[in-house]
């Protein structure tokens, strides 16, 4: 049986082990720049405390026999592009769930967590960023009622 629940410190180690395999999959699939150094740093480490700690984050786990296999990380922010009306934006920073518990369930039960927190906190708009090779990503957010707004365009020159 599975439980969703607010992130504590004392998860932090499970939490890097699953963002470690988040920056791997990533790596080995997608996007070779990722750092896979950064989730054993210092800064990780202060960047997950505070999405654990402050009002503006939250950090959710999913667990199953008491084991984390999962989170999602999501942070209150101003809106990025200061000329739009929308001022409050919530940013679905980061999430990963072990291979083995990968039911469309767990995935989706995290989003709409993430989703009730943001109209509790009067957000105007959430967002999500996927490496757009990532078309499985891609396809669950989209399911979940995230559309196409803004496309970021990158030229790597090394």
């Amino acid at each position: 049986m599975s439980n969703f629940r607010y992130a504590k410190i004392s998860d932090l180690e499970q939490i890097q082990k699953l963002n470690l395999a988040l920056f791997e999959k990533e790596y080995d699939e997608y996007d070779q720049t990722f750092d896979l150094k950064w989730t054993m740093s210092e800064l990780w480490k202060e960047y997950f405390r505070s999405s654990i700690e402050s009002e503006r984050a939250c950090c959710l786990v999913a667990e199953v026999d008491d084991q984390v296999v999962g989170y999602l990380v999501w942070w209150l922010k101003k809106h990025r592009n200061p000329c739009r009306t929308l001022q409050q934006q919530a940013e679905l920073e980061n999430m990963f769930v072990k291979k083995n518990y990968r039911w469309q369930w767990i995935w989706s039960s995290l989003v709409k967590e993430f989703l009730s927190w943001a109209k509790e906190k009067w957000v105007d708009n959430v967002c999500v960023t996927a490496s757009s090779a990532n078309t499985d990503a891609v396809a669950f957010y989209r399911k979940q009622g995230f559309s196409d707004y803004d496309v970021t365009l990158e030229l790597l020159l090394n």
